[in-house]
């Protein structure tokens, strides 16, 4: 055998060995930029799909029953004011406090609403939608069960403020109704957009902000 051969079935010598980690290392440094941007864009694009989906559940919801999700218990005394998914609750800017609502008579699962048809505080669900009644819930309106948005914090929709009126005021014919959105605080978790009240996010000034991802339902 010789001395050339012999060497060769020795293995990699400790500076071919430094050289491809040297390699490696560099590529690594090249490509993170990359991947990391990838991620990123795969999330926003996910949060995206997801409020648009929810949103269209909500309105496939509203077209069965005739009515907004409204209720968070079985006697059906207790209005809902946020369906929201599992996950952190986050934080708010000033002015958009009421994402965080923590009531919880007044928020129930997205999932409740709109895959199961059980209401948290009560087992009984809505009217089912039938062949005779014409109007009922033909859930469920979610493929899946609604889990936290891709940053581990939940998605909001102010549902409460839906109105079944088909005109800019509501039923009173004086007050402009309030937006509705699907919400996700985004990247940064924290809400920016501001929470509709009596004098905000009125259908004539309604806009969300960059900073969320969101859809608007009303």
């Amino acid at each position: 055998m010789s001395f050339r051969t012999a060497r060769r079935n020795d293995g990699f010598t400790l500076l071919e060995i430094t050289i491809v980690l040297a390699v490696v290392a560099i590529l690594g440094l090249i490509l993170a930029p990359s991947m990391l941007q990838f991620l990123s864009q795969s999330r926003l694009a996910r949060a995206q799909n997801d409020v648009r989906a929810l949103g269209d559940a909500v309105v496939d919801f509203v077209e069965d029953n005739g009515f907004h999700p409204q209720w968070a218990d079985g006697g059906r005394s207790v209005r809902i004011s946020l369906l929201v998914s599992p996950g952190a609750v986050g934080e708010a800017q000033p002015g958009a406090e009421g994402w965080l609502n923590t009531q919880p008579g007044q928020i129930d699962l997205i999932s409740n609403q709109l895959v199961n048809n059980n209401p948290s505080f009560g087992g009984i669900g809505y009217p089912l939608k039938t062949a005779l009644s014409g109007a009922g819930w033909n859930g469920p309106y979610i493929a899946n069960m609604v889990e936290e948005d891709p940053w581990g914090n939940r998605y909001v929709i102010n549902v409460g403020h839906l109105s079944n009126s088909i005109d800019a005021v509501e039923a009173d014919g004086i007050q402009e109704k309030r937006a509705v959105w699907v919400l996700s605080a985004g990247p940064d978790g924290i809400f920016d957009t501001t929470y509709p009240t009596t004098n905000t996010q009125l259908l004539s000034n309604a806009a969300a902000s960059p900073a969320d991802i969101s859809t608007r339902i009303q």
